[in-house]
């Protein structure tokens, strides 16, 4: 691998959520994973990931693991004995996203109250405090839980509404360490936009002089990277089990395992994807916290503009600041003129 100026930057990231994972988590310790996103926005396959080899590293023993329609809770019970569960880190614990958050973190708080329970590091936001309130009593009610916060500005609402334990903690994505970079820049600029309900509503100022592509990795691509034949099955049995499972058909007890063993290669796949189409750009420019923190882990130059609530103002002053690869703008005109900045540097 190539020289990657952040790299120790993202060590050091890596090393603290292995031990603030290593406090929580004594070595040996069984675990449950629950909620794993099989889906393109390959933030959320990176985080799974990330908290798999966080975990492989402090030695717990992930005895289940199970996607938001394969959830079972007498199958974790069965399981997991008397072991710790451990929630999908990411952006949903609020109410922006309210058919995941209905049936994964709720439904199990309810259904497991008795189980030590652990939220891996997630931004919050909610727009109606009546949804923060249900979410607040379950998390209070529940007779053992911890939430993780993997930047200020979400611990501090952490502090002030909800009566938990709370620590903050880094993006798991660091915990997957430097990459090589994904494939060849085709255009000078990447515009990575998101398209979902954490889009500020950023449009492409002119970039004169500049190739660019523009485009949500959410989105089905014309030129989609090409997937190799076993993970296409693998995406397949997962399709298919996934409404039978939602269904409540009993399927989810019989083929947990299968269903579940089609997780990390998934997640590598989507990655994988996300991490193609950052690598088109020679700079990128986004609003994806995961667009961010992938380019960082390629050593792609980019241009970070904020979502609609704060999260990415919130990990840049806390955590990537300090990148040499990044560059924070307040407005599309400001990135495209640090972009520009950035690809003369490149040049010398």
């Amino acid at each position: 691998m190539s020289h990657r100026p952040d790299a120790e930057l993202v060590g050091r990231w890596s090393a603290e959520i292995d031990q603030i994972y290593g406090d929580l988590i004594p070595r040996g310790t069984r675990v449950a994973l629950v909620n794993f996103p099989n889906h393109a926005n390959a933030g959320d396959p990176a985080l799974w990931l990330g908290e798999r080899a966080a975990l492989d590293r402090i030695g717990a023993d992930v005895v289940y693991t199970a996607s938001w329609a394969s959830y079972d809770a007498d199958t974790l019970r069965r399981r997991l004995g008397e072991g710790t569960v451990l929630i999908h880190a990411g952006a949903n614990f609020g109410d922006l996203y309210p058919h995941r958050q209905a049936t994964t973190r709720e439904r199990l708080l309810a259904e497991l109250p008795d189980l030590r329970t652990i939220q891996l590091p997630q931004s919050i936001h909610f727009q109606d405090p009546a949804n923060r309130d249900r979410l607040r009593r379950l998390c209070e009610d529940h007779s053992d839980f911890t939430l993780l916060t993997r930047e200020p500005q979400s611990f501090a609402y952490a502090q002030e509404h909800f009566s938990v334990p709370s620590r903050l903690c880094p993006d798991p994505v660091f915990s997957l360490g430097m990459r090589d970079r994904a494939a060849e820049p085709r255009v000078d600029l990447l515009w990575l936009a998101r398209t979902d309900p954490e889009a500020s509503g950023y449009a492409l100022p002119p970039a004169d002089g500049l190739t660019v592509e523009c485009l949500d990795w959410l989105a089905p691509l014309a030129d989609e990277p090409s997937w190799p034949r076993s993970d296409r099955v693998r995406l397949k049995l997962n399709s298919a089990l996934l409404p039978r499972f939602e269904a409540g058909s009993g399927l989810a007890k019989a083929l947990w395992r299968p269903n579940a063993a089609t997780f990390e290669p998934l997640a590598e796949r989507w990655v994988d994807r996300g991490c193609r189409i950052l690598a088109r750009g020679r700079v990128v420019v986004t609003d994806r916290l995961h667009g961010h923190l992938l380019s960082l882990l390629q050593g792609i130059p980019h241009v970070v503009l904020d979502n609609s609530y704060g999260k990415l103002r919130s990990v840049y002053e806390e955590w990537t600041h300090q990148c040499s690869l990044a560059a924070w703008a307040e407005t599309p005109e400001e990135a495209v003129e640090a972009a520009r900045r950035l690809l003369a540097e490149l040049e010398t």
